[in-house]
């Protein structure tokens, strides 16, 4: 986590291999694309870039976050 910069894109398989609760994959989410760097989920189709004001994106990653956590 220390080598990305802004401008990178993470791939991560799923959302449940990055996070194991809710409060730590928004934490992480929200942390790189303050710093400009893109997380892409394959499994899901899902890649969060820094607009960080779009709702649809937020409800997205807070449902399957909260699933993947229980």
């Amino acid at each position: 986590m220390s080598h990305v910069r802004a401008g990178d894109v993470i791939h991560v398989h799923s959302i449940d291999r990055l996070a194991r609760s809710l409060i730590d994959l928004q934490s992480l989410v929200k942390d790189w694309n303050q710093r400009g760097i893109a997380v892409q989920f394959h499994k899901e189709g899902l890649t969060f870039g820094t607009d960080l004001n779009n709702p649809t994106s937020n409800l997205m990653l807070s449902i399957l976050g909260a699933v993947a956590e229980f």
